[in-house]
């Protein structure tokens, strides 16, 4: 597994409290091997829903982890958005009770 991916999941393990976090993986790939280029802009957010994903659920939530190419002309939202359009929450969020 590939360092930077390593070192922001031990990140999150121990600044974030709740469920394993899910990665979404660069898009670059080096040319010249199978090996993601991951890109200098590392985020990591804690997203939680009101929608069960399951019956004996009252809510969900996800710790979050996704890499993206330096835009200065991008806002926080749009990467944030850009993000959540690549999460498929039934399959990698998690369950939670009150």
């Amino acid at each position: 597994m590939n360092g930077a991916i390593r070192r922001t999941q031990e990140f999150v393990r121990t600044n974030f409290y709740g469920p394993e976090p899910a990665v979404l993986p660069s898009r670059l790939l080096d040319a010249q091997s199978d090996y993601a280029v991951l890109p200098p802009l590392r985020f990591v957010a804690q997203i939680s829903s009101g929608e069960p994903i399951a019956d004996d659920d009252h809510g969900s939530w996800m710790n979050l982890i996704w890499f993206a190419e330096i835009d200065d002309e991008k806002s926080i939202k749009a990467f944030v958005e850009e993000a959540l359009a690549q999460v498929d929450w039934k399959g990698q969020a998690a369950g939670y009770e009150i």
